[in-house]
């Protein structure tokens, strides 16, 4: 992860919450096994360094009752009725405020990067823009 990306991110986006905690190697192991993936490794360098990281992603630290936690937000995309649930493939990795999700698409799944395209998701949209890794979606996110 570029430096420059996350002091570009911190400068954008003020901390507007407490942050959350630092992402360890157990909590991450936790979270691949629940998903079923691996992290990229661009989103937890993010986490480990970004001072904003907490007021616009969710937690990847071992806070899992935490309801802003990335497992916690998902669960509860995924218990949504069918036409309000996020779709299998998808795993959020923002707060999801107003609804809009940024998620990792693990079908897209690149093993020699690492990375996943990243996917807006909605209930009210099927098919959201789409970023070609992580860095791209920062990118995108600090040039607004």
């Amino acid at each position: 992860m570029k430096v420059s990306q996350i002091e570009h991110f911190d400068q954008k986006v003020h901390s507007c919450y407490a942050p959350h905690p630092k992402p360890t190697n157990d909590s991450i192991e936790k979270i691949n096994d629940h998903f079923g993936i691996q992290l990229p490794g661009a989103l937890i360098e993010f986490a480990r360094h970004s001072n904003s990281f907490s007021s616009w992603f969710a937690s990847i630290g071992p806070d899992f009752d935490s309801h802003t936690h990335i497992i916690r937000i998902n669960s509860f995309w995924r218990r949504r009725r069918k036409t309000r649930r996020i779709p299998t493939d998808l795993v959020i990795i923002n707060l999801g405020h107003d609804e809009d999700c940024d998620c990792l698409d693990v079908s897209s799944y690149d093993p020699e990067s690492g990375e996943y395209e990243i996917q807006y998701w909605c209930p009210e949209v099927s098919n959201g823009k789409r970023w070609q890794d992580f860095h791209t979606y920062i990118a995108d996110l600090c040039s607004k």
